[in-house]
């Protein structure tokens, strides 16, 4: 059998079978051996050449310090005492020097003081501990586009479609010798005489509705900028460049998937801005530690995750207040009484004098209300009075346009928990409007964590907070361990039969629920998805020219995202 190559093949190239491999091994360690053996006694030295490499050096005798010491030692033996004495203290010093200078120069913390010349053991990479997350992104359709905007007629209905608000369900029975039915002419309204043309003994004629569509493209990117000294400096450790690039096309990405969960647009021919809501204010002078005074009360309507101070927010509400409170268990629900369409949320913002500047958020609410049960503090931001729900740079993403009642299948403000007296039954009424108006089938539900979690917990024994009766949970302990916790992983289709996915959406704003299609169960729709990403540009790196001491890139995009049937997804809205 070949033997593979390997060091000892190349060390010992003439050795014809393993023994010999192993005899020329032993005799090169016994050699290796004696070299050190005789350095030890000092009659050989290694040293560095020229060239850089090590070589023996034998020396003309036992002339190594160490050795000099031994011999010294041996002579005191035949001196008298005082001699010996006076000897003995420069062999001492003889040997403190040579110990300190020759047998101990390279230790810890010498020839280099500190650490000496211990390496750092630092590893040679930056870590990127960045959560990568595009779902929507990588499930969305991509598809090619031109011109300034991209155009689309859709025939929304005709007869017996059963579409709410389309065209009439008609019988199909007639008789071929007494119905007189208009097949052309000027007024086609069935069973009437056309101005002109004709009405004939045939099968009632059908109808159509149809809609015409424009959006137009926008313009996506981010940029970075690197330090030519931070570039340069770095090299043999890192290349800054290149992981600014792998950043940049990351925070991208990840932004694009923002976009197509909840961006808005307020350009030509998508959502536009969010109304302010409409707000009220009740109070109780028991139930709180709110303090006394008089508290003026602002609300925002919002389309995506806020921090308030104009974050996603519509302009502020028009101001309420507490009137005069006194006393110091206090407490105030705030209603929103009109919700507008498409608010995702709402912000509340509180102050003790009118005016937006004087009043400072509190925090966010999903559902109509709040209660406010402790005196709310005056750190944080204002409103601001600029609507900053949606980007007139920007595109409606997935929520926005299935929280729109006049576009989506289904639209349900929950304002509350999920149901615990009939676990599901929110989804399973969303499922049934869908099939009943457009034959619907979604393919997954998309909530926070946070709300999954309530999800799970209608799965658990018991009648307490979360759990319903009925359920259960069944632990297997096999081998001793129990493991504890339950998921739903689908929610079964009551009209279809179907299993629906449930998944987690990182960046879903709290309170939501989309139920999503990904395909048409039509199959000559013509439609390769009810949403689809068309590009006249997709995503590009580019490298701007070095005008200055830095290396500067961005990326770049041109695209839309188009909502060819928001009637397949719904969503609801206000779950807590």
């Amino acid at each position: 059998m070949a033997r593979k190559p390997g060091v000892l093949q190349e060390m010992f190239s003439d050795a014809t079978t393993n023994l010999e491999l192993g005899q020329y091994l032993e005799a090169f360690k016994s050699a290796c051996g004696a070299v050190l053996e005789q350095h030890d006694r000092g009659g050989v030295s290694i040293t560095k050449n020229r060239d850089g490499y090590m070589v023996l050096n034998k020396s003309a005798g036992s002339g190594a310090p160490t050795a000099a010491l031994g011999r010294l030692a041996e002579l005191t033996k035949g001196l008298g005492a005082d001699q010996a004495a006076a000897m003995q203290g420069d062999l001492d010093s003889l040997r403190a020097y040579v110990q300190g200078t020759v047998n101990k120069d390279w230790t810890p913390s010498n020839p280099v003081g500190g650490t000496g010349i211990t390496p750092y053991d630092l590893e040679p990479m930056l870590k990127l501990l960045v959560p990568l997350y595009t779902r929507l992104r990588n499930s969305i359709p991509r598809l090619s586009g031109q011109g300034n905007a991209r155009k689309f007629k859709r025939i929304d209905s005709f007869t017996n479609a059963g579409i709410p608000g389309g065209a009439a369900n008609l019988m199909p029975f007639f008789s071929s010798t007494t119905s007189q039915n208009v097949v052309f002419g000027a007024n086609n309204a069935q069973g009437s005489v056309p101005t002109y043309g004709a009405a004939l003994n045939r099968p009632p004629k059908i109808s159509y509705t149809g809609s015409d569509h424009s959006v137009g493209y926008v313009e996506l990117g981010f940029s970075d900028s690197v330090d030519m000294i931070t570039q340069f400096e770095a090299l043999g450790f890192d290349d800054p460049r290149s992981v600014s690039h792998l950043a940049l096309m990351w925070a991208h990405f990840m932004g694009e998937e923002r976009a197509d969960l909840y961006g808005r647009s307020s350009g030509s021919g998508y959502e536009g801005a969010i109304s302010a809501p409409v707000v009220t204010v009740a109070s109780s002078a028991t139930g709180g530690t709110v303090a006394a005074n008089t508290y003026y009360i602002y609300v925002t309507a919002l389309s995506g995750p806020s921090t308030g101070g104009g974050n996603f927010e519509s302009v502020p509400s028009t101001v309420v207040n507490t009137g005069a409170l006194s006393g110091s268990t206090n407490q105030f629900t705030v209603t929103v009484a009109t919700e507008p369409a498409g608010a995702l949320g709402y912000g509340l913002y509180i102050g003790t004098t009118t005016g937006p500047t004087n009043a400072h958020f509190v925090g966010t609410f999903v559902g109509n209300t709040i209660t406010v049960t402790a005196t709310p503090g005056t750190g944080g931001p204002n409103p601001s009075t600029t609507d900053s729900s949606a980007n007139a740079n920007g595109y409606d993403g997935l929520l926005t346009v299935s929280a729109d009642p006049t576009l989506s299948g289904y639209v349900q403000r929950v304002n509350g928990k999920f149901s615990t007296a009939n676990p599901g039954s929110e989804i399973d009424t969303a499922l049934q409007t869908m099939y009943v108006n457009n034959g619907a089938d979604p393919d997954e539900i998309l909530m926070t964590g946070a709300l999954r979690t309530e999800y799970n917990q209608l799965m658990r024994v018991g009648t307490g907070s979360g759990a319903a009766s009925g359920y259960r949970t069944t632990v297997e302990t096999g081998d001793g361990n129990a493991i504890l916790g339950t998921v739903v992983g689908g929610h079964m289709n009551p009209n279809t039969g179907k299993v629906v996915e449930v998944e987690t959406h990182r960046f879903m704003p709290n309170g939501c629920v989309t139920i999503r299609s990904t395909s048409l169960p039509i199959p000559d729709s013509r439609v390769p998805a009810p949403i689809a990403k068309v590009n006249v540009q997709d995503m590009m790196i580019l490298d701007w020219p070095d005008i200055q001491m830095s290396y500067d890139a961005s990326t770049y995009q041109v695209g839309t995202l188009v909502h060819h049937a928001p009637a397949w997804n719904g969503v609801l809205l206000g779950v807590q």
